[in-house]
């Protein structure tokens, strides 16, 4: 019984995984440390495979030292999370953060890091001229990460050598380079994003309470925006009621497949000169850094208050998942993760009394056996 945190223990299932090791994990996990993680080949091995990993390889995988997937003996990996809700709130505030233009009592430096002007929100007309400013700043912010990247890749080779670690690694010592110097057989820079499902959130919400059934209008949501909803109670309260992922909502998990394949899409396209030395996986993450992502992010249309915390990896807003924990792997399930190889966790907290017993174990190899069979990727 191994009851430390460190080093992380994960099970890899498919759907023919023995039902033994199913109520093993379960059992196991009953205990309440969070472990082990739930990796499910189904959905991770083709999306490695598209990614264009050989399949050899692909059925070879781990992960990281938190849950990130790599390929073990293999691999030099780096990644860096991309706030999409940061991008929409560019997108709301002219190309720049609602903290960063005073909101609140926290205002950043003037040197942070912006978007572009896509123009007045106020006079978005449609949904659709919210969609394209969200896409153009998501664009330039994943535009930005990739230069960066290959503009400095092989840095690390000039101040930070690994050899020991290189002479353990597939490729470094045939190619003669270091792991650092791109020696590695594969090298792999994750693009994560963060933020996802207040995103998705969002932007379902302004469809549906500006542009759809007009209970107000762009410019009296972004007043209500910078003003943190103090003295918008109400607007606040019909946001907050427009559908959420994690409940099965079908236009909730539309939006989300619409943002994910977006974001996948867009990383392709800056990805594609480079694939041939550096490759590009997306996936959906936060790690333990929720409250901090969240501080950095101001007001949010689908409700949130400046400074909150944001929802843990690719698990629905903390809330906002009315429809039980079935409902939230389903809509999970539906996120494309045959496009997410880097990995996009759902995070779930179980009330002990509904798992005890024989019974209970059962009924939670169910819910396992469901996020499997349904397409999910990671689940802890």
């Amino acid at each position: 019984r191994n009851e430390m945190t460190n080093p992380l223990v994960s099970v890899r299932l498919h759907a023919d995984s023995p039902q033994e090791l199913v109520e093993h994990t379960c059992s196991v996990l009953k205990r309440g440390g969070g472990m082990p993680a739930i990796f499910n080949d189904e959905a991770i091995i083709p999306a490695l495979e598209r990614l264009g990993i050989p399949s050899p390889d692909a059925h070879d995988y781990t992960n990281d030292g938190c849950w990130e997937v790599i390929l073990p003996g293999r691999t030099d990996f780096v990644f860096q999370r991309l706030s999409l809700m940061l991008c929409l709130e560019w997108a709301l505030n002219r190309g720049r953060g609602r903290l960063q233009s005073g909101q609140g009592d926290e205002v950043q430096a003037d040197e942070a890091v912006t978007g572009v002007d896509t123009g007045d929100p106020r006079l978005f007309s449609s949904y659709q001229e919210v969609w394209q400013a969200f896409l153009t700043q998501v664009d330039a912010m994943v535009g930005d990460v990739v230069a960066h990247v290959m503009e400095t890749q092989d840095d690390r080779s000039e101040i930070a050598p690994v050899p020991l670690l290189s002479a353990l690694i597939d490729g470094a010592i045939a190619s003669r380079r270091d792991l650092t110097a791109g020696g590695a057989k594969y090298r792999t820079f994750g693009l994560l994003a963060e933020s996802a499902a207040h995103a998705i959130d969002s932007l379902v919400a302004i469809n549906t309470v500006i542009f759809e059934e007009q209970r107000a209008t762009m410019a009296d949501l972004c007043n209500a925006l910078d003003a943190d909803f103090r003295g918008w109670g109400p607007l606040r309260t019909k946001l907050l009621a427009a559908p959420k992922y994690g409940n099965d909502d079908q236009r909730a998990d539309r939006t989300g497949q619409q943002v994910i394949q977006a974001f996948v899409d867009i990383a392709a396209k800056h990805a594609e000169a480079h694939r041939a030395s550096v490759k590009f996986p997306c996936g959906v993450a936060t790690f333990s850094w929720y409250i901090g992502v969240g501080e950095g992010l101001g007001t949010s249309p689908d409700g949130r208050r400046a400074s909150e915390p944001v929802s843990s990896n690719f698990s629905p807003a903390l809330g906002r998942d009315k429809e039980g924990i079935p409902a939230a792997i389903l809509s999970h399930a539906k996120m494309k993760h045959c496009d997410l190889p880097a990995g996009g966790p759902l995070d779930l907290r179980l009330a002990r009394r509904l798992v005890i017993g024989e019974e209970g174990t059962r009924r939670m190899a169910g819910l396992v056996r469901g996020f499997v069979e349904g397409g999910g990727s990671i689940m802890t």
